[in-house]
């Protein structure tokens, strides 16, 4: 099922040329073929004001596989987790598949079509009666907005209701903890939490998200909030303004996996001083993503345009501004 392309995920097309950063994690098919791997950890915020970004990333995913050949990578993976952490926060109690670092689906997936799905049927807060198109048929390119119908089609009847995250995004913890997910034999940081937080990882949950992280992993962080991940370097909960202290607590942390991981970020635009396109994301949640796509060599790039009133930014500029990171 095809969806036509926007733009969110052009910013991926040369982040994802860089993607395979580090020889000696290659996996044995990329090894056999003398082509670079890499494991891709979608973090997806799935509060209930990215309806937008999640369709735009949906429509562009057709793009992923011919950006991948491009780049020379012909063994890839992709998991989605999601910005939830505080997963008795939700409408359960118990972990769901895409919250505390766990996979949408439970799996890794090598398809467009599959990481489309889990994106659309797992990792996106809809609303509860969308938009009606009695007459969607199921294989038709969608044009605007999903209507229930189509998510009908691509997910199975209501599946895709009820998937609502709980408001407060830690995608950077959440990554962490997906990373855990992929080991036999975690860091002890994995099995510890900050004040009141529900245990998220716990003896049993290792190779849960077995399939991730065994060549490098570049993950992207999607949101239009700021993160608010409670670790630091003492083991208390973070002070929401101290950016340098959880920046390098989250940066010792991926350093102590056995393979590299690059943590890059498609976010609210936020130059240091201009909070005018922020949306009401706060400032130090997003200097935290900025911080962490430094200290690992990944990347940030804004949803949209502070000089043009915050509209949406277009394929040619993202694209463009990541060719030149990535070049340097």
């Amino acid at each position: 099922m095809r969806i036509t392309p926007p733009l969110l995920l052009a910013s991926l097309v040369m982040l994802l040329a860089c993607a395979s950063f580090g020889g000696d994690t290659a996996s044995e098919d990329s090894a056999d073929t003398g082509t670079p791997a890499v494991d891709l950890l979608f973090v997806i915020d799935n509060s209930d004001s990215m309806q937008e970004e999640a369709t735009e990333l949906a429509g562009s995913l057709e793009l992923l596989e011919d950006a991948l050949a491009d780049a020379g990578v012909t063994t890839w993976r992709a998991g989605i987790t999601t910005s939830s952490v505080f997963y008795d926060d939700g409408p359960t109690a118990d972990i769901d598949p895409g919250e505390a670092g766990t996979l949408v689906g439970g799996t890794t997936v090598a398809t467009v079509a599959e990481l489309r799905e889990h994106l659309l049927c797992g990792a996106t807060c809809w609303d509860q009666s969308m938009p009606s198109d009695p007459d969607y048929v199921c294989g038709d390119a969608l044009v605007g907005a999903p209507s229930e119908e189509y998510l009908d089609c691509e997910c199975g009847a209501g599946v895709w209701r009820g998937n609502c995250g709980t408001g407060q995004e830690q995608p950077i913890e959440a990554a962490y903890i997906a990373m855990c997910r992929t080991m036999e034999s975690p860091p002890e940081d994995c099995y510890t939490f900050t004040g009141s937080a529900a245990v998220a990882f716990e003896e049993g949950d290792e190779r849960s998200n077995v399939g991730l992280g065994d060549v490098a992993t570049l993950v992207i962080v999607v949101s239009d909030e700021g993160d608010s991940s409670l670790r630091t370097e003492s083991g208390e909960a973070a002070a929401p303004g101290d950016v340098d202290t959880v920046v390098n607590a989250y940066t010792a942390l991926f350093a102590a996996l056995p393979n590299a991981v690059r943590v890059s970020t498609i976010g609210p635009a936020w130059d240091g001083t201009d909070g005018s396109c922020l949306n009401a994301a706060q400032e130090w949640g997003v200097d935290r993503y900025l911080g962490l796509a430094a200290s690992t060599d990944g990347f940030y790039e804004p949803l949209t345009d502070m000089d043009g009133d915050c509209a949406p930014r277009p394929m040619d500029a993202i694209v463009a501004a990541i060719a030149t990171a990535a070049a340097e």
